[in-house]
């Protein structure tokens, strides 16, 4: 991921123009992990995906890999989250794949919930942690 990550730099250097080029490695669900590439019209498309932590944490380098290279990153701590709409939790009870227990607990263990404002009016959104999402860029740009 580290040499794909500095190919994408080197190309992305050359436009001389902005460029959102990230590592998001989650942890513990590593195989999510990716490089985001955003320019132009898309390049603030993914500022705010992730809700950030307030945790305090050390980059787990033991976890994700060797200190020397992945030093070379600001890591910034996010959320990984699975997001449950209420519209969706509510045809699961109907249609019997979870119970009122079920989502009572569900609702207890989120961290997070809000009202959106949706294509077909507004839904209830709550968010259960689940990891943690590093998302990194390199310190020389």
């Amino acid at each position: 991921m580290i040499e794909v990550y500095h190919s994408w730099y080197r190309e992305l250097s050359r436009l001389n123009e902005p460029f959102y080029l990230k590592i998001w490695l989650y942890h513990p669900n590593f195989i999510n992990s990716q490089i985001v590439v955003a320019i132009r019209d898309c390049l603030h498309n993914y500022d705010n995906v992730f809700d950030k932590s307030n945790e305090v944490k050390e980059f787990p380098y033991k976890a994700l890999g060797n200190q020397e290279i992945l030093g070379q990153f600001l890591w910034e701590l996010h959320i990984d989250s699975d997001n449950y709409w209420i519209s969706d939790i509510l045809e699961d009870i109907q249609l019997g794949f979870k119970t009122e227990k079920q989502v009572e607990t569900l609702k207890r263990r989120a961290y997070k919930s809000e009202t959106v404002e949706v294509s077909y009016g507004k839904d209830e959104l709550y968010k259960i942690k689940v990891g943690d999402i590093w998302v990194g860029q390199s310190k020389q740009g």
